[in-house]
């Protein structure tokens, strides 16, 4: 068995079976006929931690997320509803760093309170692990009061735009 080895990287691994007669004779002409086995890899079996990192404004909140260091990739969903059901955005993005910050915008400034729920999952490449608990975000009236006030000490990193569109 050859492969590449980087700990760092969660990548299946495909294992092929291919027997040999006395003579040293393959049992199949090409490596794609032998029987093969694949061994899933996913070192991201942690939901991510998320907080609502400063009060939202009428049309802006920030979370902060923090997930394994293996994190390639997340998924975050917003939605109107609390069970999120009728998800609104649903988008993968690909990350650098396990400690991002994640700036929703509210698409439609409408003049009223409007409360939002998101949730988000890490992968280390293949598969999503569990998601997070549900952040409750509340983006704020017109006049820049009714909005969730978060809890601050959100992670310090690269921003992540999210466009959450009302329906």
């Amino acid at each position: 068995l050859v492969t590449d080895f980087n700990p760092d990287r969660d990548r299946d691994l495909r294992i092929y079976k291919i027997a040999r007669s006395v003579e040293g004779v393959p049992d199949v002409a090409q490596l794609l006929d032998a029987e093969s086995v694949l061994l899933e890899v996913n070192r991201v079996t942690e939901a991510p931690a998320i907080n609502q990192a400063a009060a939202a404004a009428h049309t802006t909140a920030t979370l902060g997320l923090a997930a394994s260091p293996y994190t390639r990739k997340i998924r975050i969903v917003t939605s109107e509803n609390s069970d999120m059901s009728d998800p609104v955005s649903d988008e993968i993005i690909e990350v650098t760093d396990n400690r991002i910050a994640i700036s929703v915008t509210r698409s439609s400034a409408g003049s009223g309170t409007l409360a939002i729920y998101v949730q988000v999952y890490a992968s280390g490449g293949n598969g999503f692990g569990p998601p997070s608990d549900i952040q409750t975000i509340t983006f704020a009236n017109i006049g820049g009061t009714g909005g969730s006030p978060g809890t601050g000490g959100g992670p310090i990193g690269p921003i992540v735009p999210i466009v959450h569109d009302e329906v």
